[in-house]
């Protein structure tokens, strides 16, 4: 990569730079495209392109600011342009009707943030467009023209679809889309995306990760590691219950968008603790929680494999095991009726929730492996005491090939 390409790793367009870029394409001089494609060089939402095109973007790219509550997209209007949204937040509704009231109503139905591209289905299929984008902030964006999108990104945009439609396609995922129509398979190409995790990289927990994303595995292999809080204050382990959930209060329109996230936290205090600070200075705790954190791995997602469907996730990681990559789409669309035919994703959801063990049972499992370490443990003890006094004539050969070859032997 070159040093130019590491120039920083901003994503928003300083002030400065906003007079250069607010000049029209057509007046810019040879210079100021110049200082434009260092700009472009650090845009997030512009990195997935070559560099080569994004010099090439430099000369035809416009700049715009827009307030809170400005429409930029209309559904059923021509498609003119491409946009890329540098910062702030957007909101996509869709026209769909109303069977309560009988009439059409704008819905909202995704929301867009820093770093995403939107208007190029109309371009690429050329059609008029197919929902309305409305700024939910202060916005600003990156406009290209149709002209200028048929001469220096249908290829590679076209490509990327491409990539996207072949993976929805695979044999894999085959009885998840089969009856999928033409337009769906379309729309699942628009909210589509590709992600690829490195390994030993969290893809998806309580407190990290799209959660309102589903996740389809195109390659790679993922654990699912289970977390668990065991009392080791007293002899026999216990584990430590958990708290109330706390559901986070949306702030806006987008927040409504997404899943509402459970925030779970383990609080480990002292028992008898009182609300008056005096009281607790005169009481001791009867019980002080010695808590340590096991990581148990409860299962592995391969190929093919499906996640993210609203299954249980308390206390619990899915994490790559090696180079991951994943296919992902909205959540609440796959559930809406006309993508859930069958209830095929909430019957997939319910086979993952019976598949994978609870807590409880992880818990169980890790105190009878416990229990037949310490068993063997103390056998091998025993062993070793009544032969400390004799000679040991066990020879390599005596043991077991396998063992040979686990140990290197």
């Amino acid at each position: 990569m070159d040093e130019e390409e590491l120039d920083g790793e901003e994503s928003e367009v300083e002030e400065e730079d906003c007079e250069i870029l607010q000049i029209p394409p057509q007046k810019r001089s040879k210079e100021q495209n110049h200082i434009i494609a260092r700009i472009l060089n650090r845009i997030l939402c512009l990195k997935r392109f070559p560099k080569e095109i994004r010099e090439k973007l430099s000369h035809v790219i416009y700049y715009n600011c827009y307030g809170g509550g400005r429409m930029v997209v209309r559904e059923g209007h021509e498609a003119t342009g491409l946009y890329f949204l540098v910062t702030g937040e957007i909101t996509i509704f869709k026209r769909l009707w109303d069977s309560e009231n009988l009439t059409y109503r704008n819905q909202a139905v995704q929301a867009l943030t820093s770093g995403e591209m939107f208007g190029e289905v109309g371009l690429l299929f050329d059609v008029n467009r197919v929902v309305t984008c409305e700024t939910a902030t202060t916005c600003e964006l990156f406009f290209v023209s149709r002209q200028d999108f048929e001469v220096h990104l249908r290829s590679i945009l076209q490509e990327q679809w491409n990539q996207k439609r072949e993976i929805l396609d695979r044999p894999i995922f085959k009885e998840y889309f089969q009856n999928f129509s033409e337009k769906q398979m379309r729309e699942a190409c628009v909210l589509a995306k590709l992600h690829r995790y490195d390994r030993d990289e969290i893809v998806l927990c309580e407190s990290s990760g799209l959660k309102s994303f589903t996740y389809f595995m195109i390659s790679g292999q993922c654990s699912i590691m289970q977390c668990l809080k065991v009392d080791h204050s007293q002899r026999r382990l216990k584990l430590l219950p958990l708290e109330r959930s706390e559901r986070r209060k949306s702030e806006n329109i987008l927040d409504k968008l997404k899943e509402l996230q459970l925030k779970r936290e383990s609080t480990i205090s002292n028992q008898g603790q009182s609300a008056d600070s005096t009281a607790v200075s005169s009481r001791k705790p009867s019980h002080i929680v010695k808590a340590h954190n096991h990581f148990i791995i409860v299962g592995m997602y391969k190929t093919g494999a499906i996640f993210g469907l609203g299954e249980e996730m308390t206390q619990r990681s899915i994490v790559a095991k090696k180079s991951t990559d994943c296919l992902l789409l909205p959540r609440y669309w796959l559930m809406q009726k006309e993508q859930n035919i069958g209830n095929i994703w909430s019957r997939t959801k319910i086979y993952l929730n019976l598949t994978l063990p609870s807590r409880e049972a992880t818990f169980e499992e890790f105190l009878r492996k416990k229990r037949w370490k310490k068993f063997k443990e103390d056998q091998m003890k025993q062993y070793v005491d009544r032969k400390s006094d004799h000679q040991i004539t066990a020879r390599l050969q005596d043991v077991p090939i396998l063992c040979r070859i686990e140990h290197g032997f």
